[in-house]
This record gives structure tokens, sequence and C-alpha cells, in this order.
């Protein structure tokens, strides 16, 4: 346990997420993978893992497809040290896109 304030710029980033898309009303977890002449290219599988695919479907549309990350390790994370703060504050700073911009077709 501790306290006092923890500042954290980024650390988000070096927890890798689930990428998942939607296609054609099915849920896929998207990897990577190499095609014939060697460049990386993304492989679509069937979504299996039933929490992953239970958050998907809460939190995006389900009347288009659509890509996005759902990353359970970085909650994780937050949760743990938010549970250990006796008293004290977390700062954490993560940039991204505007909505409009993230959520551009």
């Amino acid at each position: 346990h501790w306290r006092g304030a923890l500042l954290a710029n980024e650390m988000l980033d070096a927890v890798p997420p689930h990428l998942i898309a939607r296609k054609d009303g099915a849920w896929f977890e998207r990897g990577v993978e190499t095609g014939v002449a060697g460049e990386f290219r993304f492989a679509d599988r069937p979504l299996a893992n039933r929490a992953l695919r239970d958050a998907a479907k809460s939190r995006f549309p389900d009347d288009a497809d659509y890509a996005s990350e759902i990353n359970p390790a970085a909650q994780a994370l937050v949760r743990s040290l938010a549970l250990r703060c006796d008293a004290g504050a977390l700062l954490i700073f993560d940039y991204g896109f505007p909505a409009s911009e993230y959520y551009h077709p």
C-alpha cells in the first residue's frame, strides 16, 4: 500500500491491447501474420474469448463494421494501483486522437 501521488505519462501505451474487429456481424480478434512476400498484414481470427466478446458487444456499435482496442490488462493495472492507494491521487495522461478523428470511417 502507498500514499502520495502517482504521475504517469503514456504509461498505458506500454500495456498491449487486444485489437477487435467486427465484420459482417461477427467479432474477430485481429493479429498480424506474414504474407507470401514476407510482408506483415492483419489476420482476423474468430473472437473466442467470451470476456473480450462481451466487452466488444457492450462498448462498440453493432450496426456496422468496426475495429478498436480493448485493454483489460490496462484496466487491471489501474484498478490495482487504485486499490493499493491508501491516500493520494493517480494522474495518468494518455494522448490520443479526438473522437471525430478516431471514429472517422
